[in-house]
């Protein structure tokens, strides 16, 4: 791998490749709380993930130290996938619907969208997006809208509570 061309992810992913970043390359791209979280997803490295957290809140770790522990202790094959929880604007959006219909919070809007299952949660959306109203030019209803295309299949796949 080229040195100029290393990036968050390259770093990232060289956690579980054991390939070789320079020093410069780690300071420079490694976060440490990112790499925590995204390792933390798989359960054969909660347990190394919760020690370093231990370790960091008892004093202050160089962020080559950490790098360097947790590419020693993380045993993970190399071509494991871990996903990244990414900022969807679109799961943004209906989770901001939910909360503002039931007027609670957006972790609590959460949870009602996991209880009530997929095909409430798109009646619901298909209400407040107002689907029969052809007309509408409001951003917000538009924007539900586009969010419930972009994620119906995915919503559908939720089971929900009976």
């Amino acid at each position: 791998m080229e040195e100029e061309n290393i990036s968050y992810w390259d770093v990232q992913k060289s956690v579980i490749t054991k390939q070789r970043i320079s020093e410069e390359n780690i300071i420079k791209h490694f976060t440490p709380f990112m790499t925590i979280t995204w390792l933390s997803v798989d359960p054969r490295t909660c347990y190394e993930t919760n020690e370093l957290n231990t370790a960091i809140g008892l004093k202050y770790i160089p962020k080559i130290d950490e790098y360097k522990f947790i590419r020693n202790k993380v045993k993970l094959p190399k071509n494991k996938y871990i996903p990244m929880d990414k900022n969807d604007k679109h799961w943004n959006i209906i989770i901001l619907a939910v909360a503002e219909y039931y007027r609670v919070g957006k972790v609590t809007a959460n949870d009602y969208i996991k209880m009530m299952g997929g095909p409430r949660i798109i009646n619901l959306l298909e209400r407040i997006g107002q689907i029969h109203n052809t007309y509408t030019t409001d951003k917000y209803i538009l924007s539900v809208r586009n969010a419930l295309v972009k994620k119906k299949t995915e919503l559908k796949k939720l089971k929900g509570i009976k």
